[in-house]
């Protein structure tokens, strides 16, 4: 039987955390910033519950959106990721 690359394995130690994560980074970010939900929502072309549902962890934005959400905190979508990467590291768990 053949091996499945381990880009097709269902999930990893890592997966919990990714979510939480990146709705931590937008949080902040947007507090950060300022912003109301409504305002960052306005600036990224989505509704505001979706930002809400973003920041609670229960909704995964699309690459279009993410780069989105980047230029809407004037930041280059390599420091999003960056931010993302060390907020895993900080809170494995959160």
């Amino acid at each position: 039987m053949q091996r499945q690359p381990s880009y097709l394995h269902s999930s990893s130690p890592d997966d919990e955390t990714i979510i939480p994560a990146f709705a931590a980074v937008i949080r902040s970010l947007r507090l950060q910033h300022g912003f109301t939900q409504e305002q960052l929502a306005w600036r990224t072309n989505v509704d505001q519950s979706f930002i809400s549902a973003l920041e609670r962890g229960l909704k995964e934005p699309c690459l279009k959106t993410i780069v989105q959400l980047a230029s809407a905190f004037d930041l280059p979508l390599s420091q999003l990721i960056i931010a993302f990467e060390q907020q895993r590291k900080q809170h494995p768990k959160s």
